[in-house]
C-alpha cells in the first residue's frame, strides 16, 4: 500500500489519492504465539542480566588496576575505561528494568486479542518528524517533540531520536489518547531536511526495547528534500485509521511555532524586586505576542486541513452527473431499454451495440463530462 505520487507504481500497488483512509490491521496473538513471545522475552531478558554480570567483573578489576597503577598516564587511561564501563552497567541496567516490564507485559496479554502498537519513523541525519493532536471538533490540544518527555507519556506518546543509526520513531498508544478526549494527530516533517523514508510499522508494546525490525514495516515512502513543512498524514484514533494527505505547507513556520510554544509553557513569573524585571517582563510580552500569532495561524490551517480531508464533503461524478439532469429539468431512467432517440446515457463502458442517436459517455471521460456538461 504505497502513495501513489512519492513511489513508482506497479502493478502490485494500491495507489492511493489524497484523503485516501486505509486502516491498521493488526494480528490477534495466539496460544502458542504468546508463548514464543514469553520465552524470546526471557531470553533478551537473560542475556542482558548476563552482560550486567561481565561489566561489573570487568569494573571491579579495573578498580584494583587504578588502586595499584603508579603511572599518572596510565591511571588516567584506566579511568577512562572504567568511565565507559560504568556507561554501560547504566545503560545494561536499564535495558533491563524495560525488558523485565516486557516480559510481565508479555505474559499478561491477552489471548484472541490485538495487542499490537503503532510506531511511526523517519529516517535521515538530523530528521524531525512534529506530532500534533486535535479533539473532534478539531481543537489543538497539543504539540509532541522530544522536548518534553514527561508530558507526551501522559498522553501515551513515547518518542526516541537514536542519532548514531538517525532513526526517530514514536509510539502512539490510541487507547490513551481516546481516553483523554484526543482523536486526530497530524504528522508534521519539518522543512529544510534530507529525508530518507517516513512510515509506521507494528510493535509489540509500547517504548519497547523492540529494535528496528524491518520486517515489521507495514507502509513506507522515500522522502527526498523537503523544503517546505511538510504533513505526509493524518492518524484518525477513533476508526483506527491513516488518512493519507501528502500536503505540503505554503509557509515555513513549524519551526517558529515550536519554539515560541515551548517558551509559552515555560514562561518566567518576575519578582518585583528582581534586577532583571523589566527584561523578563518584555520578553514575556514577545513571547505571549508570537505565541498566539503563530498558533492562531496553525490552528486555522490545521483545522482546514482536517476538515477538507476528513469530512465527506466531495461529490462524486455520479452525483455531479445527478444534479446535471435536475438542473436541465431532465430525466433519469432506470434502465438502457428507455432510451429514445437524443438522449445521452452516462455509460460505465461504451456497449458494443450502441443504439442510434444516443450520445454515449464513458464515465472515465471526465474532462468531456467535466467540459461539456458542468457547466
Amino acid at each position: 500500500m504505497l502513495p501513489f505520487d512519492l513511489r513508482n507504481a506497479t502493478k502490485n500497488t494500491e495507489v492511493l489519492t489524497k484523503g485516501s483512509r486505509y486502516k491498521l490491521s493488526y494480528k490477534n496473538i495466539t496460544e502458542k504465539e504468546k508463548e514464543k513471545l514469553i520465552e524470546n522475552a526471557a531470553i533478551k531478558l537473560k542475556i542482558s542480566q548476563d552482560e550486567e554480570k561481565k561489566l561489573h567483573i570487568a569494573e571491579k578489576r579495573l578498580e584494583i588496576k587504578i588502586r595499584n597503577e603508579i603511572n599518572f598516564n596510565k591511571e588516567n587511561v584506566l579511568i577512562n575505561r572504567l568511565n565507559i564501563i560504568k556507561e554501560k552497567i547504566f545503560e545494561t541496567i536499564r535495558n533491563i528494568l524495560n525488558l523485565k516490564k516486557e516480559l510481565e507485559e508479555k505474559k499478561n496479554c491477552v489471548i484472541g486479542q490485538s495487542y499490537k502498537k503503532v510506531r511511526l519513523f523517519v529516517t535521515g541525519y538530523n530528521n524531525s518528524m512534529i506530532l500534533e493532536l486535535f479533539n473532534d471538533q478539531f481543537k489543538f490540544e497539543g504539540i509532541f517533540t522530544e522536548k518534553d518527555q514527561q508530558i507526551n507519556n501522559l498522553w501515551g506518546i513515547y518518542q526516541n531520536y537514536n542519532r548514531h543509526n538517525e532513526k526517530n520513531y514514536v509510539d502512539i498508544d490510541i487507547e490513551k489518547i481516546l481516553e483523554k478526549h484526543g482523536r486526530y494527530i497530524i504528522i508534521n516533517l519539518l522543512g529544510g531536511h534530507n529525508y530518507g523514508e517516513f512510515g509506521w510499522m507494528e510493535i509489540e508494546f509500547l517504548n519497547s526495547s523492540e529494535p528496528f525490525i524491518v520486517a515489521n514495516i507495514r507502509q513506507k515512502i522515500k522522502l527526498s528534500t523537503i523544503t517546505n513543512d511538510y504533513c505526509p498524514l493524518v492518524l484518525d484514533c477513533k476508526t483506527r485509521e491513516f488518512i493519507w494527505m501528502d500536503h505540503s505547507l505554503p509557509i515555513k513556520y513549524m519551526n517558529d511555532f515550536i519554539e515560541y510554544y515551548w517558551k509559552y509553557q515555560n514562561l518566567q513569573t518576575p519578582y518585583p524586586n528582581q534586577y532583571n524585571y523589566e527584561n523578563i517582563i518584555s520578553q514575556n510580552e514577545i513571547t505571549k505576542a508570537n505565541y498566539l500569532k503563530y498558533s492562531e495561524m496553525n490552528s486555522k490551517y490545521k483545522k482546514a486541513l482536517l476538515q477538507y480531508y476528513t469530512i465527506p464533503h466531495h461529490l462524486s461524478i455520479y452525483e455531479l452527473i445527478r444534479l446535471h439532469i435536475q438542473a436541465r429539468g431532465g430525466m433519469e431512467l432506470q434502465n438502457e431499454e428507455e432510451l429514445k432517440a437524443g438522449d445521452t446515457y452516462f455509460a460505465l463502458n461504451q456497449p458494443f451495440f450502441p443504439k442510434e442517436d444516443i450520445q454515449y459517455i464513458n464515465c472515465d471521460q471526465i474532462d468531456v463530462i467535466l467540459s461539456e456538461y458542468m457547466v
